[in-house]
């Protein structure tokens, strides 16, 4: 009797231990979709502001949303500036360039990145410390429901002192973009991200994409007219003049706007 009392004494010790080893619920992870924004930690001025948004969708079905028109008029941006002050900007809506729509389906343990050219909304020129509050003001959804995820995420990047080797680093690294890739998407966010670079430098870029490239006309000469400089003036009356009607025809539209603007 003791023998057998013994037993099922230890018996019962490891259904305990065993016990300890179960998950809870609380430990238990369930898939998700994981909305995230990710920038570098600074840039020079006159540098374009990129910020890397990431839909991880890690449910074991597709899910749809839309970035809006253009992919980027369904985002909310609010920017801290260096001195405190708040702004809050609305989405541009460009006059000229490639449309692009903005509703995307994303499968099952898929990932969707696009780049948010923070420069696009309003120019970050005064060094010091930004802080950006952004978020997809649409719904990500399942076939049949709205998912309950956070959209929203800061960014915190610091704006320093022109430094014209590393801007001339990034206008050439956007320009080979531009030039190179067979990717539609990646050389039309290179241009775009080239055209809202308003230094010499950058204008200087911008010429020389257009002595290689058609492709992105329209871009790079809206950007020439919004920076509208004695130089970018220059570029756009030298395209005006070519041989291309379709170019000079946009480059003359660009310059009588610009002269507008003076």
């Amino acid at each position: 009797m003791v023998k057998t009392h013994s037993i099922h004494k230890t018996i019962v010790a490891l259904l305990v231990l065993a016990s300890s080893f179960r998950p809870t619920a609380a430990t238990v992870q369930t898939p998700s979709v994981v909305v995230s924004y990710r920038a570098p930690s600074s840039f020079v001025v006159h540098e374009p502001v990129l910020v890397m948004f990431t839909i991880d969708n890690q449910m074991s079905e597709p899910i749809s949303f839309d970035v809006g028109y253009n992919r980027i008029a369904s985002f909310a941006v609010s920017v801290t500036r260096p001195d405190g002050t708040v702004v809050q900007p609305p989405a541009p809506l460009p006059k000229n360039g490639v449309l692009r729509h903005g509703r995307f389906s994303l499968g099952a343990g898929t990932v969707y990145s696009q780049q948010l050219l923070l420069t696009e909304w309003l120019p970050l020129e005064l060094p010091g410390l930004y802080q950006v509050q952004l978020a997809l003001t649409t719904p990500i959804r399942t076939r049949g429901s709205v998912l309950n995820v956070s959209s929203a995420g800061v960014v915190r990047f610091n704006i320093v002192e022109r430094d014209e080797g590393r801007l001339n680093e990034t206008c050439r690294r956007l320009a080979d973009v531009v030039t190179g890739s067979q990717v539609s998407e990646e050389y039309l966010d290179a241009a775009r991200a080239l055209s809202y670079v308003n230094d010499p430098l950058g204008v200087r870029y911008m010429r020389a994409v257009l002595m290689k490239t058609d492709r992105v006309d329209s871009i790079i000469l809206e950007g020439l007219s919004r920076i509208n400089t004695p130089d970018a003036r220059a570029v756009l009356a030298e395209m005006a003049q070519g041989q291309d009607s379709d170019r000079s025809s946009i480059a003359r539209s660009m310059l009588l706007m610009s002269s507008r603007k003076k």
